[in-house]
C-alpha cells in the first residue's frame, strides 16, 4: 500500500509539472466558456506554443468584453465587419448598419473617445484587441441601449486609411432632361497611431442636383381665393434642388499615462445649396375666370460655413473616472429667399449666425466588484442666435439661451444575466430675447432593466427626456413668404417633455420582438392660424399665419427584426414594423398607421472575394401634425455586387434600383384649418428606377507592428 501512495503522489506531481502536454484540466461548469451565455472561462496557458488563450467573453457589471481572436479578424476588411462577428451584433457592410440584439439605438466609439461612426467602422480591424459593449450606458450616453467601444491594442503603432468615390447616376428622363448625376462624393479618411499619440484626418465633399414634380391645390376659405399648381410633364421636373457640402476634422489624441489622456478636434463645414420651383399656376376666385401665370420659388444658402474646437480630457482621481470636454462652434449663413409672379415679387434675405459653447464632466464609480455603478454628471450649454438684414445689416431679432442638465445615475447588475438602473435629474433653461426673458424646468427620469439567459434577452426601458425649440422657432420675429403666407415664430414656446417606454425580447440572438409608447403633451407643431392687417398687395384683409405651438403627440411602434448568418456564406435580414401616431392641439387633430418593412440577403464568396445583396423596402414617410399628414407607399428592390482585388485593398461596389413595384404611389401631403387648405404630391419616390450607384474604395495600411511583453523569460505575443 504504501508503494502505491508513493506511485501515486509521483504521478500527480508528473500531471502538475507537465500536465499542460497531457490533457486539459478539470473546469468547474459554471466557469465554462459559453459566448451565448457571456459566461466567463478560466485562462489557460498552452505550452510549446507559449501563447496566452484568456477567455474570449468577460462580463464585469453591465459591461462585456469581447477579446478579438484572429478567427474573428480572418477575412475582416475593416472594424465594422468584426463587429459583425460578435454574439448579437448585427453588421451590414453595405449601408454600414449597425444593431445589437435587434436594436439600431447602438452609441459606437473607439477607444472610449467619440469620432463620426463611419469613420470608426473603416478602421483598420488588425489595430483592435477588444470590444467593450456596455448595457443600458448612464451620464452622457443615457438614453441609448448599448455604447459599443473599440480598444486599440496597447503601444500599437501603424497607420492606415481610405479613399472613396461614389457617384448615383439617373438614366433617361428621371432626373429631368441633362442631369443624369444626380450625386457625387469623395472621402479620404487616415490615421496614424504610435504609442501615445494618435492623428486622425476625415474629409468629405458631396453634391447633387435632384428634380421631382410638384403639383397640388391651395384653397384660402376666408379670402374665397384659390390656387392650383399645374402637373409638368415627367421630363420637366418644375422642381430642382443643387447642394455641396464639405467637411474636414482633424483629431490629436495623447495618451499621458494609463489614467490620463487629452484629446482636440477642429472642425470645418462649408456648404451650399439652392432650390428653385417653378410652377404654372392658375388662381381666383371660384366660380370666376381664371388667372393663368408662371410663378417661381427660389431659396438658398449661400456663404454657409461651420467652424468648432473640441478639447476633452479623461482620467481617474482615485476611485472616479473622470471624462471632461468643453466645444466652441460658431455658425453662419446667407439665407436668400424671392416669391415672384407677374402680379408681385417678395424678397426675404437674412443673415443668420449662432455661437455655441458647451462644457460638460461626467463621473462614474463602480463599487461590490462592478456590480454596482454610480454616474454624475452636469452639462451646461451657452447659445446666441442673431439674424439680420441684407444688404442693410439691421437687426431682425435675436435670442440667448443658457441650459444645464444635471443627472445622477445607478446601476446594480447582481449577477451576470440580469440588472436594474435608474436616472433622475433636471434641466434647467433660461432664454432671453427682445420683449423679455423665460425660465423653464423640466425632470430627468429613467429606469432600465435586463434579464438574459442563454435563450432569452428581455430590456425594459422608460426615459422622460427634453426636446428644445429651434433658435428660429423662438424668435419673435416675421416676415411674408407669400401673398397670404406670414411666418413667425413664438418665444412662449416651452421645451418638449418626450416621455418612451419600451420592451425588447431578442431571442437565441436572431429574432427580435420589440415595442414602444411614447408621449408628449409640448410636441412643437407648425400651426396654420389666420390674422388680418396689411397684406403685400397693399389690402388689409385676412392672411394665413404659421406659428410654432406646443400640442400633444401619442405614438406607438410594433417591431419584428430577424438576422441569421448561414454556413459563414448566406445572411439574411428582414425588418417589418407598424407605426401609429396621434397627435391634438387645441380641437384639431389628426392620427394615421402605416407599415413599413425592409429585408436583404447577401451572399459572400471569401474565396473569390465576391459578396451579393438582394434587398427590398417599403417606406411610409410618415409626418403629421395636428392640421396635416404627409406619407406614401411605395416599395422598391435592388440588386448591389461588391467585388474586391489587391488583396481587398480595393473594392468596387454597383448598385442597381430596379423598375419594379407592387406598391407604387406618389408622396401626398393634407393640411386643413380654419383658413387654408392644401393638397400637394411630388414623384419622388418614381425617379430611383434603374439608378445606378458606383462606389470605389481604397484602403491602405501600413507599419503595423504588435508588441510583446516578458512573462517567466519568455517572449510572449498576445496578439
Amino acid at each position: 500500500m504504501t508503494h502505491i501512495k508513493k506511485l501515486t503522489n509521483l504521478l500527480l506531481v508528473t500531471l502538475i509539472l507537465f500536465g499542460h502536454n497531457v490533457g486539459t484540466p478539470a473546469i468547474p461548469r459554471e466557469c465554462v466558456l459559453n459566448p451565448d451565455t457571456l459566461t466567463q472561462a478560466l485562462p489557460q496557458d498552452t505550452l510549446p506554443e507559449l501563447t496566452v488563450e484568456k477567455s474570449v467573453v468577460e462580463h464585469k457589471g453591465k459591461t462585456d468584453t469581447y477579446l478579438i481572436t484572429k478567427e474573428m479578424r480572418g477575412d475582416a476588411r475593416e472594424a465594422g465587419d468584426i463587429l459583425g462577428k460578435i454574439s448579437g451584433m448585427h453588421y451590414n457592410p453595405l449601408t454600414k448598419a449597425l444593431s445589437y440584439l435587434g436594436s439600431g439605438n447602438v452609441k459606437i466609439l473607439v477607444d472610449s473617445l467619440e469620432r463620426d461612426d463611419d469613420y470608426i467602422k473603416r478602421l483598420n480591424p488588425d489595430r483592435f484587441i477588444k470590444v467593450n459593449i456596455t448595457n443600458f450606458p448612464s451620464g452622457k450616453y443615457s438614453g441609448y441601449d448599448v455604447v459599443v467601444n473599440l480598444v486599440t491594442k496597447p503601444l500599437y503603432v501603424g497607420y492606415d486609411g481610405v479613399v472613396i468615390g461614389e457617384t448615383r447616376i439617373r438614366p433617361g428622363h428621371n432626373n429631368g432632361k441633362g442631369r443624369n448625376i444626380s450625386y457625387w462624393r469623395g472621402i479620404v479618411q487616415a490615421t496614424y497611431t504610435r504609442e501615445k499619440w494618435n492623428f486622425a484626418f476625415s474629409g468629405y465633399d458631396n453634391g447633387g442636383q435632384e428634380a421631382e414634380r410638384r403639383w397640388g391645390e391651395e384653397v384660402f376659405p376666408l379670402n374665397n381665393y384659390y390656387r392650383k399648381n399645374l402637373k409638368t410633364d415627367y421630363s420637366d421636373p418644375n422642381y430642382v434642388s443643387h447642394s455641396n457640402t464639405a467637411n474636414f476634422s482633424l483629431w490629436t489624441d495623447y495618451k499621458i499615462s494609463d489614467s490620463h489622456s487629452l484629446s482636440l478636434g477642429l472642425f470645418a463645414n462649408p456648404s451650399f445649396s439652392k432650390n428653385v420651383n417653378r410652377n404654372m399656376i392658375i388662381s381666383g376666385i371660384p366660380e370666376e375666370t381664371a388667372t393663368e401665370e408662371l410663378q417661381t420659388k427660389r431659396n438658398s444658402d449661400h456663404g454657409s460655413f461651420a467652424r468648432a474646437a473640441i478639447l476633452q480630457y479623461r482620467g481617474k482621481a482615485g476611485l472616479w473616472s473622470i471624462d471632461a470636454s468643453a466645444q466652441y462652434t460658431r455658425t453662419s449663413v446667407d439665407r436668400l429667399s424671392s416669391v415672384e409672379r407677374s402680379s408681385f415679387r417678395i424678397e426675404d434675405n437674412r443673415h443668420l449666425a449662432n455661437d455655441f459653447v458647451w462644457g460638460g464632466i461626467d463621473l462614474s464609480r463602480s463599487f461590490l466588484d462592478s456590480r454596482l455603478g454610480l454616474t454624475l454628471s452636469d452639462h451646461a450649454t451657452w447659445t446666441r442666435y442673431t439674424e439680420k438684414g441684407i444688404p442693410d445689416g439691421n437687426l431682425l431679432t435675436s435670442s440667448k439661451d443658457f441650459r444645464n442638465a444635471l443627472t445622477a445615475g445607478i446601476q446594480y447588475n447582481p449577477a451576470w444575466n440580469w440588472g436594474i438602473g435608474a436616472d433622475i435629474g433636471f434641466n434647467i433653461i433660461n432664454s432671453s430675447y427682445a420683449d423679455g426673458k423665460s425660465t423653464n424646468v423640466t425632470p430627468r427620469f429613467g429606469l432600465n432593466a435586463m434579464w438574459s439567459s442563454s435563450k432569452v434577452m428581455v430590456r425594459l426601458n422608460y426615459t422622460a427626456s427634453t426636446f428644445y425649440p429651434t433658435l428660429a422657432q423662438q424668435q419673435d420675429f416675421g416676415r411674408f413668404t407669400d401673398s397670404l403666407i406670414y411666418s413667425a415664430g413664438n418665444p412662449n414656446l416651452k421645451p418638449n417633455l418626450y416621455h418612451r417606454i419600451s420592451a425588447m425580447v431578442n431571442i437565441l440572438r436572431n429574432l427580435t420582438i420589440s415595442g414602444e409608447y411614447c408621449y408628449s403633451s409640448n410636441m412643437i407643431y407648425n400651426i396654420a392660424g389666420t390674422r388680418e392687417g396689411v397684406r403685400p398687395d397693399g389690402i388689409n384683409g385676412y392672411y394665413v399665419a404659421f406659428q410654432p405651438h406646443n400640442g400633444r403627440l401619442s405614438n406607438w411602434k410594433a417591431n419584428v427584426t430577424y438576422n441569421k448568418t448561414f454556413n459563414r456564406k448566406w445572411t439574411v435580414s428582414v425588418s417589418a414594423s407598424v407605426d401609429g401616431r396621434r397627435t391634438v392641439y387645441e380641437n384639431e387633430r389628426k392620427s394615421r398607421i402605416l407599415p413599413s418593412y425592409n429585408w436583404y440577403l447577401m451572399y459572400n464568396s471569401g474565396r473569390h472575394a465576391f459578396q451579393a445583396y438582394l434587398s427590398s423596402s417599403l417606406e411610409s414617410g410618415l409626418a403629421i401634425s395636428p392640421q396635416s399628414v404627409s406619407w406614401t407607399r411605395s416599395d422598391s428592390y435592388a440588386l448591389s455586387l461588391v467585388k474586391f482585388l489587391f488583396s481587398h485593398r480595393l473594392q468596387i461596389v454597383a448598385m442597381w434600383t430596379m423598375p419594379i413595384h407592387m406598391i407604387k404611389k406618389s408622396n401626398r401631403s393634407e393640411l386643413i384649418s380654419k383658413g387654408y387648405h392644401r393638397v400637394s404630391e411630388n414623384d419622388r419616390y418614381r425617379r430611383d428606377d434603374n439608378q445606378i450607384n458606383l462606389t470605389l474604395v481604397w484602403r491602405f495600411q501600413g507599419g503595423s507592428k504588435t508588441r510583446s511583453y516578458s512573462r517567466r523569460n519568455e517572449s510572449i505575443n498576445i496578439y
